[in-house]
């Protein structure tokens, strides 16, 4: 890895950081990845004049969050493509994704913590994967104290938890609408930055195999969260991110 090449701010277990780390491999760019605990990151991102992650340092800027991330990847000379280069395939990408990211993202993370942080024993690896000592070490101290800033931040309650699943079945209808003349990704230019968000913003819910973070093992999930896992990876929304993540998600 080169000495100059960007890093990367994240919380491991992020689908938002996922999408940032997958649009920067897939496009051919260098970059470091520099993992946090939930909320600890922001002690890394305030320093750069950020807030939430991913944060990208040293690209020439500091970009703040996935979409830009993936726009300035894709303008970087000599990488692989990830937006439609026709105005109106771009236009529609673009707003796919941000449709995406408000609907998909926000809502399978919220209803993810709702299953999640009542089970301590399966948050604690993916919040201190890939983190610095001695910060690593401390992380089962500081997870207590952790979980009720995320239920707070995030507007974790069994009632928002149930609605944001009802949110994200909605997505899945809708992308499965999409993908129902038959085309292989769901812009027609081929594979991109609308497949990436999609995929990455739904493995919360599929839990693909080849998650650039760290989720929970799949056989670990509690009944209820296994249950719904189970059901969404059976849609077709969720046959198409598991695909995406089997042909374009590269271990790196």
């Amino acid at each position: 890895m080169p000495a100059g090449a960007p890093r990367l701010l994240t919380v491991s277990l992020s689908h938002f950081c996922e999408k940032a780390r997958w649009a920067l491999q897939y496009a051919g760019i260098d970059y470091r990845e520099e993992a946090h605990l939930p909320f600890l990151h922001r002690l890394s991102t305030r320093r750069v004049g950020a807030g939430s992650v991913p944060v990208l340092v040293g690209a020439g800027a500091v970009l703040k969050d996935s979409e830009s991330i993936l726009r300035w990847a894709d303008a970087q000379p000599g990488a692989r493509r990830l937006l439609p280069t026709g105005a109106a395939a771009r236009s529609e990408a673009l707003e796919l994704m941000r449709y995406l990211d408000r609907e998909l993202g926000v809502h399978a993370r919220r209803w993810a913590y709702g299953e999640l942080l009542p089970r301590p024993a399966l948050l604690l690896p993916c919040f201190s994967a890939g983190v610095r000592a001695p910060t690593r070490y401390v992380a089962p101290l500081l997870l207590p104290l952790l979980r009720p800033l995320i239920r707070r931040g995030y507007r974790v309650t069994a009632a928002n938890a149930a609605a944001s699943l009802e949110r994200v079945a909605a997505v899945f209808e809708r992308i499965a609408e999409r993908l129902s003349d038959g085309r292989a990704y769901l812009i027609e230019e081929g594979f991109g930055a609308a497949d990436i968000t999609f995929a990455s913003l739904a493995a919360p819910l599929v839990f693909p195999e080849n998650y650039g973070g760290r989720l929970p093992p799949l056989p670990r999930l509690p009944a209820r969260m296994a249950e719904v896992v189970t059901r969404m990876r059976a849609l077709p929304a969720g046959t198409f991110a598991l695909a995406m993540y089997a042909r374009h998600r590269a271990a790196r």
